[in-house]
């Protein structure tokens, strides 16, 4: 093993970064989205409401991405052809993997989101109503800078794995990190294989070092101000 090597392969490797903090970014961004509306789906009083959303997390779980991504590779084109008559471009290949793991993650972060609220005493929300706030207002100021602090670990850790299961770009021929890995084998004819995936874990590595201390900064931040 050639550590010159790695380091050469690490900055052929570092500008396909971009596609996958992309992937991640989006994903992330529509999961957090999708997954509270599913927490607040789950904590309805609807009963319905709350059996469907349950019922999806526990579909999603199940489900292997890798699975999922081919399902809707070739089965989101042929639903909105067949429904709406729409022609999805089939070079946006990006579309594919963040629809894919936005139906996966935010199965996981309605679970986060849900498990963080329900760790909040319910006085404390019957105290804010009581003084004159409305529910809004209290979630807003009370319930969400708490929560935040119960979820941030967590979600913290979900980024590191989004930004992991985002390698599987790469089997639709999306060429992120992984995909730019399997191009440089090809051209090297199966040599320094093994410095070219250490260059890979590198990045990895990395990438959730630092996601860990931005997340280690921001509780800091949080319980302060919970202190104070």
């Amino acid at each position: 093993m050639s550590i010159e090597k790695t380091l050469y392969y690490l900055d052929l490797l570092l500008p396909n970064l971009l596609i996958s903090l992309k992937i991640m970014g989006f994903t992330f961004l529509f999961g957090i989205f999708f997954g509270a509306a599913l927490a607040a789906a789950k904590l309805s009083r609807h009963k319905i409401l709350r059996q469907l959303a349950y019922r999806y997390t526990s579909l999603m779980r199940g489900a292997p991405t890798i699975i999922l991504l081919f399902i809707v590779y070739y089965g989101l084109p042929a639903l909105l052809r067949a429904a709406a008559g729409m022609e999805l471009d089939a070079q946006n290949k990006l579309l594919y993997i963040i629809v894919t793991l936005v139906l996966f993650s935010s199965s996981q972060i309605s679970e986060l989101i849900r498990a963080a609220y329900e760790a909040i005493p319910k006085g404390q929300m019957e105290a804010a109503l009581s003084i004159g706030e409305t529910q809004l207002t209290a979630i807003r100021r009370i319930i969400l800078p708490q929560a935040a602090l119960v979820i941030l670990p967590n979600l913290a850790d979900m980024v590191v794995s989004l930004m992991k299961e985002a390698s599987l770009a790469f089997v639709i021929g999306v060429v992120d990190i992984l995909g730019r890995i399997n191009l440089l084998k090809l051209n090297a004819y199966g040599k320094n294989v093994v410095e070219m995936y250490i260059a890979g874990t590198l990045i990895f590595w990395c990438f959730s070092l630092l996601t860990q201390l931005v997340c280690s900064l921001l509780e800091r931040r949080l319980s302060r101000h919970k202190q104070a």
